[in-house]
């Protein structure tokens, strides 16, 4: 939680179905959700761009689901905006083009 603002949001791609998860208890809360389910939980970050208050990460997130065994892979498009060398706000907008362009970049 050191990188993370006190008061930093997440919009993971399920933000529309289960909401943002916001301050340290919600990433926390978050996190520990993932993991609890998770035999194994990978993201690979193919594309990251330094963009000044803001990271560009363009990549793949792997789960396998714990005693289930099913394996997920989706692709992940994140944009996180940094103030004084901590993450506030973090989102995954699933898709690389609508990350390129929350941006202001293109293909």
């Amino acid at each position: 939680m050191e990188t993370y603002h006190p008061d930093a949001v997440f919009e993971p791609q399920i933000a529309a179905l289960e909401g943002e998860s916001s301050g340290h208890e919600g990433l926390r809360r978050l996190f520990a959700d993932l993991m609890e389910t998770a035999e194994t939980a990978e993201a690979d970050y193919h594309d990251v761009r330094d963009l000044g208050d803001r990271v560009l990460a363009l990549g793949t997130y792997r789960f396998i689901g714990e005693g289930s065994g099913i394996e997920i892979e989706f692709s992940l498009s994140i944009v996180a905006t940094f103030r004084d060398g901590l993450c506030t706000h973090l989102k995954d907008y699933g898709e690389r083009g609508q990350a390129l362009e929350a941006v202001g970049l293109s293909e």
